[in-house]
Order: C-alpha cells, then sequence, then structure tokens
C-alpha cells in the first residue's frame, strides 16, 4: 500500500470521460460547486455534477471567464492543464446557517486542501492561485447570485 491506496474511490475516468459530459445545464450550485475548465479547444467550462458524478458543460461560461483566465495566465503558466474555479451561493447557506459567509469561506478551503491531498496522491500539480473569481463568477448565472471562492491550476508534473 502506497499514497495511491489511500483514494480508491476516487474515479476520476469517469469524469474525464466525454461520454459523461452533458451540455445545455444551467449553472446552479446548492451550497457550493466547482466548476472545471476541460481540456478541449476553446476552452469550455464544465460544473460538476454530485448527484450523477459528471460533468456538465457550460455553454456560455467560456465566454464569461475568459478575462478570469487571462488574470490566471499573469499569475503562472497554466498550459498545458486545466483551472478550477471554487463557486458559492451564499444565499443558499443563508437560507439554512448561521453566519453563512464564515461558513462558505471554511467550506471552501476544506475543499481546496481536499484537493491538494489527492492531487499529491495522484502526482498531479496543483496550486492555488490566490484569485477570487469576482467579478467573472457573479456573470455566470442571471438567477442566483453566486461569488467566486478561489480558483487552482491543475496539471500533470513535467
Amino acid at each position: 500500500p502506497g499514497p495511491r491506496s489511500v483514494l480508491p474511490c476516487l474515479r476520476l475516468s469517469s469524469l474525464t470521460d466525454p461520454c459523461r459530459w452533458r451540455t445545455g445545464r444551467q449553472l446552479r450550485t446548492r451550497r457550493f460547486g466547482q466548476l472545471l475548465q476541460l481540456p478541449l479547444e476553446g476552452g469550455q467550462w464544465a460544473r460538476y455534477n454530485s448527484m450523477t458524478h459528471a460533468l456538465d458543460v457550460l455553454g456560455h461560461a467560456s465566454t464569461v471567464l475568459h478575462g478570469l483566465c487571462e488574470e490566471a495566465g499573469q499569475v503562472i503558466r497554466t498550459e498545458p492543464g486545466s483551472l478550477l474555479l471554487f463557486v458559492a451561493e451564499p444565499a443558499m447557506t443563508a437560507a439554512k446557517y448561521e453566519n453563512p459567509c464564515s461558513l462558505v469561506w471554511r467550506d471552501a478551503g476544506v475543499m481546496q486542501g481536499a484537493l491538494a491531498i489527492a492531487a499529491e496522491a495522484l502526482e498531479l500539480n496543483y496550486c492555488l492561485l490566490g484569485i477570487t473569481g469576482d467579478p467573472w463568477v457573479g456573470r455566470l448565472s442571471e438567477q442566483c447570485h453566486l461569488v467566486g471562492v478561489g480558483l487552482a491550476a491543475l496539471g500533470a508534473r513535467p
């Protein structure tokens, strides 16, 4: 048993298989969500759907998040690789919890830390960029108020 045995139930193959990607979904998070820039031409973005363990491709996100990608490019060379954008909907959290902003940021930190551990176990590079994603994230949905709570770069090691 080595470091890879720590994550036996992580099935990245089902996320990277284009047959599991669905298009045309409206962005709606529950309390906290992640967006992933797909390694395809055009820099498409997808939302991880925990109910179906699939990626929902967001058609308009590449246009909306273009400025964010440029901003990330000033911090670190992201090609080849993908960006992970952490998104929250504070109103959903506020409906059920006291101090929702604190909870959103704690959840974001836990998710980012867990992904850092998983990336290390899978021998991938993972770097938090110190960019929240605002104001670009706020333009992703007209139905709800979304905020960015972090941006990370993920890629293979040289």
